[in-house]
């Protein structure tokens, strides 16, 4: 979550050492100033860090040293978040705003073809899952989204059990729409 960091795994990754690198939806677009008023929907780990650290993690996903973004889905109660912030617990939901978050944050630096690799892809190869291919005969898992749709997000629109996010009434940018998996097509619940 931090520029060293980044340093150190392209490093390593020159070096050809065997290495993977994911990094947090949420440490791509908000930092550390969040948590200035002590607010706990903020309080994530890794914790956010400094505005030159979201740049360099937006750089190595640029340059491939970091492979992977995640949803960093951590469903907390109420009771551990609407509490003091040293007290607190870390986390935040992230299934429902992932794609809309990338959207409207990332899309001016990365290309929605490099987001698709980087939260569905790239996850595959590192858990050597085999590779999706589209064609008759094979097993489908499909998800149809729109990178452009501008939608807002309501607390209707949580499935999660836990509500810990800042993000309500935000609008986002970029939606799935539907699946198609196991033989069903089901359109998505936050449509």
């Amino acid at each position: 979550s931090t520029k060293n960091s980044i340093k150190k795994l392209k490093s390593a990754k020159k070096r050809k050492l065997n290495v993977t690198a994911d990094v947090s939806v949420n440490n791509l677009f908000l930092t550390e100033d969040k948590v200035n008023d002590f607010d706990t929907r903020y309080k994530t780990m890794p914790p956010l860090r400094t505005k030159s650290d979201k740049n360099a993690l937006i750089k190595g996903l640029k340059e491939g040293v970091i492979d992977v973004i995640t949803s960093d889905h951590s469903p907390i109660d109420p009771e551990n978040k609407k509490i003091e912030f040293n007290q607190a617990k870390y986390g935040l939901i992230g299934l429902e705003t992932i794609f809309g978050l990338l959207g409207k944050y990332l899309s001016s630096h990365l290309s929605i073809t490099q987001i698709i690799e980087k939260i569905s892809i790239n996850p595959r190869k590192v858990l050597k899952l085999n590779k999706m291919i589209i064609q008759e005969g094979e097993f489908a898992d499909i998800t149809l989204f729109d990178p452009k749709l501008k939608w807002t997000f309501k607390k209707e629109d949580i499935k999660s059990k836990s509500k810990n996010t800042p993000f309500l009434e935000k609008n986002l940018i970029g939606k799935p729409l539907a699946i198609y998996n196991n033989g069903k097509f089901k359109k998505c619940w936050f449509i």
